[in-house]
């Protein structure tokens, strides 16, 4: 699996790898972020990503051992015994299942991450208009 993140969206893509030198997209998840989680760092924001695609994906998740190609330390700080707040609980959600994390060395797959993510519509601010009373 991989996974992007922008200041808008978040998106990750599921492959099948049937030989070591091939992958295969099966499943895209992408959204867009609410108001309040455009405020997470980096971190936070990959490690959304990764619950999301997992709650959307549980039942493949349960069934397949996972593999996360990322640039982020989410193992490490997955497993740190001080987390707090929601990355407690995300930790906690994705601890169910058998997770591996690898650092990301092909760029082929997140190509596709990234281009999910790419043309994720970008919310439109809508500006009240200012009424006299």
């Amino acid at each position: 699996m991989y996974l992007a993140v922008s200041e808008w969206a978040i998106s990750a893509v599921l492959f099948r790898c049937p030989s070591r030198k091939e992958q295969k997209p099966i499943y895209y998840v992408s959204r867009v972020l609410a108001d309040v989680e455009t405020r997470y760092s980096k971190t936070e924001l990959t490690t959304l990503a990764f619950r999301s695609a997992a709650q959307k994906l549980r039942p493949y998740f349960q069934a397949h051992s996972v593999v996360v190609l990322t640039d982020q330390p989410l193992r490490n700080i997955l497993h740190k015994p001080d987390l707090t707040g929601r990355m407690l609980q995300w930790a906690i959600e994705l601890s169910e299942y058998g997770i591996e994390f690898q650092p990301r060395l092909s760029m082929k797959g997140q190509v596709m991450a990234d281009f999910v993510l790419e043309y994720s519509r970008r919310p439109i601010q809508h500006k009240e208009p200012i009424g006299e009373e």
